[in-house]
């Protein structure tokens, strides 16, 4: 019994030990990786990104950036899109930042209702990766 109870309290010291070292080897600053598929994907715990009206702000330990979304997408019929300079605060409202977070790694939504030419009221999303990659990890 006292064999049991020791190779418990070794395998509990060991993993604890584990659990410690890889808390320590994490760095406190963005990572971009590749998955196995080559696919970029990002570690962004120290980063916290927000909406501030027509604003996504990030903020980190070294840094903080406010990136205009109206310079970045459009409201093209009630559907957001990227397109430089494509003011799309002008006939969209009430919008929010929707982030999901999976193993450690985020993916940014932009959610609005926005106005389609007939002026009828849309809800409608992007995907905003690609905006957060390009001005927030350089």
């Amino acid at each position: 019994m006292s064999i049991t109870k020791h190779s418990i309290f070794l395998a509990l010291l060991l993993l604890s030990s584990f659990i410690i070292a890889k808390n320590l080897s994490k760095k406190s600053s963005l990572r971009s990786n590749k998955s196995s598929n080559g696919e970029k994907i990002f570690d962004l715990d120290c980063l916290e990104v927000s909406l501030d009206n027509d604003k996504l702000v990030a903020k980190c330990k070294n840094f903080s950036k406010r990136v205009n979304l109206n310079n970045k997408l459009e409201n093209d019929d009630g559907k957001l899109k990227f397109k430089n300079n494509g003011n799309f605060s002008q006939n969209c409202f009430d919008c929010s930042l929707n982030i999901e977070e999976v193993l450690e790694m985020k993916t940014y939504e932009l959610r609005c209702e926005c106005l389609d030419r007939r002026h009828d009221s849309t809800i409608t999303s992007i995907n905003i990766d690609s905006i957060v990659e390009s001005e927030f990890l350089q």
